[in-house]
């Protein structure tokens, strides 16, 4: 089995052109048949005219040293008597007998140019009829149309095989240039493989092998950078969960030592221990719901929302928090109906208007508003807080990023939560905006498609 692409390219060229040479021997033997069977048969005649002329004038001898002359040339030749009988022959061939009849009877025999060659009997042989006196001959003429033939075919064979031989070491030659780019795409395949995502193939073809160098440039870079978004991931969330087993190690092992007498500061170290156990918890609960949107076949199980009640429990739900900061939550519902996952939804909901309570100082304005687009449902959250800079705003949307750290650990937040709320937006092929100014508060925009019933 051919196994390497370059000798199947190699044989298939040879296959290819070996047929196309058998394929034009064949045509030019036909052609040069037709043709030269045509040029004999001119000539043929008008040697039997020469000869039946000497004959006709009595001068026999004349005749006979005209034909001998001829098979010195191989033009094979014999004249009949009336009788049948053979009066002069330059070889042993004779002509079928059905030829003899005819020109004996005083008409004219020439070959069928149409007829294929079957050697050693000649194609090509004229009848003529001759007179000597009273009595009536029949001359055959017959020039040897196997030998040009075989003269023919070996030219043309050399020229033929002289062709393959060429053409076959120059594609040889050409064709490593063709193979050459596969060869080095298969090796970097394999440095790919091993996860050398730096490698890049440099190539100038502005071919199909060009572009499939271009893609696969292309393929490298992009599995580079999701090769260091996981890297990175991988140490976001090994941070993540190292910072609270931290401090859950620490206290606990000062409360198991004894270093702690007094019971007020032992409640407040097993309240640190609790709260960040309860981080761990909502850490490894988001990374699942994360995991699970993200999916080949995510959970998805639409059915018809009425929007504007859907947020107004929500809200209603975080009453506690935002009472807490004795903050303002101004509600703007207008009835709008979408098709979606309600759970997801209450999700996304949860999360922003969390945010919101949480980045929104004391006795802060929180204004939600819903309304009816064409052919979208409209969502503003929008707070009064201290704003995100346009440098946080682009980043915003990434796995564990915190525009403020420190403010974020204090609140609780893993750096997931926008992830999340992005994610289950595009499932509902809607959209997500934030626009910000420090200073000036916050607008979270979300676009999902309306009920299309």
């Amino acid at each position: 089995m051919i196994k390497k692409l370059y000798w199947q390219i190699v044989l298939t060229f040879i296959g290819s052109i070996l047929l196309s040479l058998v394929l034009a021997f064949a045509i030019a033997d036909h052609l040069y048949l037709q043709n030269r069977v045509d040029q004999l048969n001119g000539q043929v005649t008008s040697l039997a005219k020469e000869v039946a002329g000497a004959y006709e004038d009595g001068d026999t001898s004349q005749g006979k040293q005209s034909l001998d002359l001829l098979a010195k040339l191989d033009v094979k030749s014999v004249i009949y008597r009336k009788d049948g009988s053979v009066e002069y022959s330059s070889s042993s061939w004779r002509p079928e007998e059905k030829a003899v009849k005819k020109v004996l009877n005083g008409g004219v025999y020439k070959s069928d140019s149409n007829r294929r060659p079957a050697p050693p009997s000649p194609l090509v042989y004229n009848g003529y009829p001759i007179w000597m006196g009273e009595e009536r001959f029949a001359l055959f003429i017959s020039p040897n149309l196997v030998t040009l033939l075989s003269d023919f075919r070996r030219v043309l064979s050399i020229i033929l095989i002289s062709i393959l031989a060429i053409g076959s070491m120059l594609f040889l030659i050409t064709s490593r240039f063709i193979t050459k780019p596969i060869q080095q795409l298969t090796a970097a395949s394999n440095e790919l493989s091993r996860g050398n995502f730096a490698i890049q193939l440099g190539s100038r073809r502005k071919d199909e092998l060009g572009n499939l160098t271009a893609s696969f440039n292309q393929m490298t870079r992009e599995l580079g950078k999701l090769d260091s978004m996981r890297k990175q991931f991988v140490a976001d969330v090994s941070h993540e969960i190292q910072s609270p087993l931290t401090s859950i190690r620490g206290f606990a092992q000062a409360l198991k030592d004894g270093v702690i007498e007094n019971e007020q500061e032992q409640k407040e170290y097993l309240t640190i221990i609790e709260t960040e156990s309860r981080r761990l918890s909502e850490l490894s609960q988001n990374l699942l719901k994360l995991a699970a949107l993200e999916s080949e076949h995510p959970p998805f199980e639409p059915e018809k929302i009425q929007l504007d009640e859907h947020i107004r429990r929500t809200a209603a739900s975080l009453e506690p928090q935002w009472k807490a900061k004795q903050q303002n939550v101004d509600l703007r519902l207008n009835p709008v109906a979408i098709s979606g996952d309600s759970r997801q939804l209450n999700q996304v909901w949860m999360n922003l208007l969390t945010n919101a309570i949480r980045y929104t100082d004391e006795r802060g304005t929180i204004c939600v508003t819903a309304e009816s687009g064409e052919k979208q449902a409209i969502i503003r959250i929008s707070d009064n807080g201290a704003g995100i800079s346009k440098e946080h705003q682009e980043k915003i949307f990434r796995r564990f990023y915190k525009a403020d750290p420190a403010r974020t650990r204090e609140n609780g937040g893993s750096g997931l939560g926008l992830s999340i709320v992005k994610r289950i937006v595009e499932l509902h092929d809607g959209g997500i905006q934030i626009e910000s100014e420090p200073g000036e508060g916050t607008l979270v925009t979300v676009r999902l498609p309306k009920d299309k019933n």
